[in-house]
């Protein structure tokens, strides 16, 4: 079967059935018997939604049961996407990805458009699409750029992690688990607070600039601490940034920097 070439060919369409919702991609060329089918068929593939192909007189109709999930497209069309659900999607993806491997798939079928991920049941669930369309590394970049579109600035953990992952997945040819390492790293750098020996003493900087040690139990202290290492997560985020680590992102921290102001 020909490789699909753009997106225009799968043709999505979306169903609601009185049973269950479903996405149909009609395809302009009919689809052999193969082992990918039979495997798909015969297993139930925990992160894959269940494909029945069917052929027709102009190609071939793929049919996903989507259980009544939600898109991601539909999921975050008025809302922000976090760090945690971003983390835990990526997360989720690269599982998947080794245990298709295991029933002799090609993780580079698996579909990353933003209205072929679902949320069933607190899981992420995908389509596997038995015909080359695009590579791993191609899909996996192109919804960085959803991301990109649908955090919010001011979150600057976020902010941290979709820059570094959009970043670091221009290249043809990466890891993603080394990716997801180095953030880890990173972002552990400059997120965890300075130890201290003192168990029940903490630093907090007064007006003149100069550090003050008092003790925790004073409520209204405690609260300005906490203020202090909020506060200067985001300083050191921000220098990281703009000192061009992760490269150039003018307009996007222009934005960022723009809306933690507001």
């Amino acid at each position: 079967m020909d490789k699909i070439k753009s997106q225009k060919q799968l043709n999505i369409q979306t169903e609601d059935r009185w049973d269950a919702s479903c996405i149909h991609m009609d395809v302009p060329s009919l689809q052999k018997e193969d082992y990918q089918l039979q495997m798909l068929q015969n297993n139930r593939i925990r992160g894959l939604l269940e494909l029945s192909v069917t052929g027709r007189e102009e190609g071939s109709r793929y049919t996903y049961k989507t259980l009544n999930g939600a898109s991601l497209e539909e999921r975050y069309r008025m809302e922000a996407m976090e760090k945690k659900e971003i983390l835990e999607l990526t997360e989720q993806l690269l599982s998947l990805g080794e245990k298709v491997k295991e029933y002799l798939l090609d993780p580079n079928r698996i579909l990353l458009m933003p209205q072929c991920i679902f949320k069933i049941r607190g899981e992420y669930n995908f389509c596997y699409l038995p015909i080359e369309y695009q590579s791993f590394c191609e899909a996996y970049h192109g919804l960085t750029e959803f991301f990109v579109k649908k955090i919010d600035y001011k979150d600057i953990e976020t902010v941290f992690l979709t820059c570094m992952l959009h970043k670091e997945t221009m290249k043809n040819i990466y890891d993603l688990k080394e990716i997801l390492k180095k953030y880890r790293e990173e972002a552990g750098e400059i997120s965890l607070p300075e130890k201290r020996t003192e168990q029940k003493l903490d630093i907090f900087v007064n007006e003149e600039g100069e550090e003050e040690l008092f003790p925790l139990e004073h409520p209204q202290k405690q609260e300005m601490v906490c203020e202090k290492k909020k506060y200067g997560f985001l300083k050191k985020f921000g220098k990281k940034i703009k000192s061009g680590y992760w490269g150039d992102w003018d307009d996007l921290l222009t934005e960022a920097e723009n809306k933690t102001e507001m």
